[in-house]
């Protein structure tokens, strides 16, 4: 499973990089998720666009669907695997 980190005010957010519309990756290029204005993450694919703070759909072929979120935490500034969150799980259903 490969996932993505956003930066928010408040911390960070993750998620699977797969776009819940027809699941393919959403960066068209190595580190290419956000909009050009780095506002909302992006699918590059088909355009859909998401929010950082929930991963909710707000506009195009997924709109209304959420990207699936991976629970982190921060950690003497890195970004950890929470605890609450199960590697094989996510890699079954994800990988």
């Amino acid at each position: 499973m490969k996932g993505f980190v956003v930066r928010l005010s408040d911390g960070v957010r993750a998620y699977v990089n797969r776009c819940p519309h027809v699941a393919y990756p959403l960066n068209y290029a190595p580190d290419m998720f956000l909009t050009f204005d780095d506002s909302m993450i992006q699918c590059y694919v088909h355009g859909a666009i998401f929010e950082k703070e929930t991963g909710y759909c707000i506009a195009g072929p997924c709109a209304g669907l959420k990207l699936v979120s991976v629970p982190v935490r921060l950690a003497d500034g890195y970004v950890l695997l929470d605890e609450s969150a199960d590697p094989a799980d996510l890699a079954r259903r994800y990988g």
